[in-house]
């Protein structure tokens, strides 16, 4: 089984979930700039995240 606390911790979705509307306000405001920047660290996450899952998948 997973150690998904290790993958909660990775992935954060409490932080990702805010980070989307803030994305979406950004844009809205024309603060392309942070809007990038939120885009930046949401990939950064989800590219930690999937290599976790690459690993787990390749344990099995």
């Amino acid at each position: 089984m997973p150690n998904m606390k290790e993958f909660d911790h990775t992935w954060e979705i409490d932080y990702i979930c805010p980070r989307i509307k803030l994305i979406r306000k950004a844009v809205k405001d024309g603060d392309y700039a942070a809007a990038l920047d939120y885009l930046s660290t949401i990939q950064e996450k989800a590219n930690a995240a999937k290599y976790q899952i690459d690993k787990l998948k390749a344990a099995e």
